[in-house]
């Protein structure tokens, strides 16, 4: 059981044994009585006479932290732990002030004196539809930022057991953790973690240089579920998906469920009239986890000019597909497919070529 929940259930006690003790001794009815009116008194002040003064409040030290959120991050690249555990911290003061805001206002909502108790129903059903449900997705973010932030502060003291080193192969750039000094027990745990992050940022050739990469990807995974899932058409699909960094040329297809790497997606580039069928993925990068080293490798993926990659295909780092090639439903591209040559299987092997159309 949480501590949350215990918490919670201490409090339904305490509430329960105060109440049945006042109906044996009444004497203690009065005390609870005082008690009440004071809590109520507080209440209506908080909710109702002091609601100007609570927003500005909250303005202030909404701006407080953006000041330190940009401490923060500034930071991460010199010193990586003080860094995330500035910027980390100030995000999830920032997910709990937008919860703390939206019950406020339906509260606030509530409790004014200035609204029919029609026009509350209205306007809370309203609230609810329009605030409260998606705030479920804030309240679901803010758990998984914790839990990550719980991590960071517990293991940090591991990261400076850990060393890297950079090995480039062809296309694909492989990132080596030396655990030797420390072992962790899975390579996602947040000392790896931050590793990764540090020689991302200290690798010239690195995609985009970010001191934060995988905080980044946490906010694009978000971005990339709702393009994924509910933009539908063609147009807007193409703008949203250039907002994470992903380089898309002129009339190309990206098909409803396409999945972009979200840690690295400006990795990915599609050329004029080149697209993707529903439910492909699309890997700019891979971790493994063999004994005393962990590595995370990432490579450009590629879709030339013409180009198509068939429904539920996954498309690995490194990889590129030729002009006018053809990639079959289902298939597993590991290798770079050649112009005007169709593919298909676990792992895709050309099957046959195409004709190019005459000029």
């Amino acid at each position: 059981m949480s501590r949350c929940v215990k918490c919670c259930l201490a409090l339904v006690l305490v509430v329960v044994c105060v109440g049945a003790a006042s109906l044996f001794f009444p004497f203690l009815g009065f005390y609870v009585g005082e008690i009440l009116d004071i809590v109520w008194f507080w209440v209506w002040q908080f909710f109702v006479e002091y609601v100007p003064l609570v927003f500005l409040a909250w303005g202030i030290v909404f701006a407080l932290d953006g000041f330190i959120f940009g401490i923060g991050y500034s930071l991460a690249p010199r010193r990586r732990i003080a860094g995330t555990v500035l910027y980390g911290g100030a995000m999830l003061l920032w997910a709990g002030m937008l919860l703390f805001l939206i019950g406020y206002g339906a509260v606030v909502l509530f409790f004014s004196p200035l609204l029919e108790l029609a026009v509350k129903s209205v306007m809370l059903l309203g609230y609810i539809i329009g605030v409260l449900l998606p705030s479920i997705l804030i309240l679901e973010g803010f758990y998984d930022f914790s839990c990550w932030y719980r991590d960071l502060l517990r293991e940090r003291h591991q990261y400076s057991l850990l060393s890297y080193s950079v090995e480039r192969k062809g296309k694909l750039t492989y990132i080596h953790i030396d655990t030797s000094q420390c072992q962790p027990d899975c390579v996602l745990r947040i000392a790896p973690t931050l590793m990764f992050e540090q020689a991302l940022w200290e690798n010239e050739s690195a995609p985009v240089r970010s001191p934060a990469r995988f905080f980044k990807g946490a906010v694009l995974t978000l971005l990339t579920e709702f393009v994924t899932h509910l933009t539908a058409w063609p147009r807007a699909r193409r703008a949203l998906f250039r907002l994470t960094g992903a380089k898309i040329g002129k009339d190309c297809h990206i098909a409803l469920w396409s999945r972009f790497d979200p840690m690295l997606p400006d990795l990915v580039e599609f050329e004029d009239d080149s697209g993707v069928g529903i439910g492909c993925t699309l890997l700019t990068h891979s971790i493994i986890d063999t004994g005393n080293r962990m590595t995370f490798f990432y490579g450009p993926i590629k879709l030339c000019r013409g180009s198509r990659v068939g429904a539920n295909s996954t498309v690995m780092p490194g990889v590129t597909i030729g002009e006018g090639a053809i990639v079959g439903v289902g298939a597993v591209v590991t290798e770079d497919i050649p112009p005007w040559r169709i593919a298909a299987g676990v792992p895709a092997k050309v099957i046959k070529k195409r004709t190019p159309p005459s000029l």
